[in-house]
């Protein structure tokens, strides 16, 4: 498994890189987001993490491809973005009740650890994991009130040992979205992720899913509700489970803004999330 891990993103990573060559009369676009989310999960002590990213977008009528790499800025690694979401680096019984952090550093399930820090008052930054995107469109559009799009996402090991797992995550899903009036749409979304598995830490490969709901506002601002759930990502430890509130404005024809706050409700989650983004289209 490791091996496939770690030689099938390269053919999703070219997917994603050529899919806008492909495709004709398309736009580019650029943006920058900047995300914060804390929470203690099985931890004594919260971890707080910054990410401020730069990225591209390319689109069609069919395709959107996208590739962004986030600076991180964080008070403990022990938290780590893995599957596309925040999830601790170590298992519930090698935690210190008392100190919140591996009383075994260095040793058993925590040998690929060494150089990872407990919460403190002190913050490490670096380079983060480069992330890619594709969707395609492949029923809806036009005068159709329903969609169905296929989306796939990689996960590429860009940031050192520090603030990565130095392995490739992928997968894909499927997602359907229905519009019941001119103002309002549900939808809903399945798939399957892989993740790598760093040293001493093995990783399921959860099923993920959402539930959303979306309400249009008036002609450049919208706003949505979602839930977000994964199955089991770490044997023994709850999943993790968000429920999120997003928005999104059209500032002129060629900016957008958009952002969402989300609060998780296992220990595995974040106890806040928040994301907000500017896109300018060329």
């Amino acid at each position: 498994m490791k091996h496939v891990v770690r030689q099938i993103p390269s053919w999703l990573l070219l997917l994603l890189m050529v899919s806008g060559a492909l495709a004709t009369e398309g736009q580019w676009s650029i943006f920058g987001y900047v995300s914060y989310s804390n929470g203690n999960y099985y931890l004594t002590e919260p971890t707080r993490n910054f990410y401020i990213a730069g990225g591209f977008r390319y689109r069609t009528l069919k395709w959107n491809a996208s590739l962004s790499v986030p600076l991180v800025i964080q008070n403990s690694n022990l938290v780590q973005q893995t599957g596309n979401v925040f999830f601790p680096m170590g298992p519930e019984t090698d935690t210190d009740g008392a100190s919140g952090w591996p009383n075994n550093m260095g040793m058993g399930n925590w040998g690929r650890h060494r150089n990872f820090q407990p919460p403190s008052s002190q913050y490490i930054s670096g380079l983060g994991d480069a992330y890619g995107y594709a969707t395609y469109q492949l029923i809806g559009g036009d005068f159709k009130t329903y969609t169905l799009n296929v989306n796939g996402q990689v996960k590429i090991p860009t940031a050192n040992r520090t603030f990565g797992t130095g392995e490739w995550d992928f997968g894909g899903s499927l997602a359907f979205q229905k519009l019941f009036t001119g103002t309002f749409s549900m939808g809903a979304e399945l798939g399957y992720l892989v993740i790598g598995d760093p040293d001493s830490i093995q990783f399921q490969n959860p099923v993920f899913g959402s539930f959303s709901a979306n309400w249009v506002l008036g002609p450049h601002f919208s706003v949505s509700a979602y839930y977000l759930w994964y199955s089991t990502i770490q044997a023994g430890i709850e999943p993790p489970r968000y429920l999120n509130l997003g928005f999104y404005y059209l500032i002129t024809d060629k900016v957008a803004l958009s952002g969402t706050i989300g609060r998780g409700f296992t220990k595995s989650s974040a106890a806040f999330t928040s994301f907000v983004s500017l896109e300018v289209t060329l």
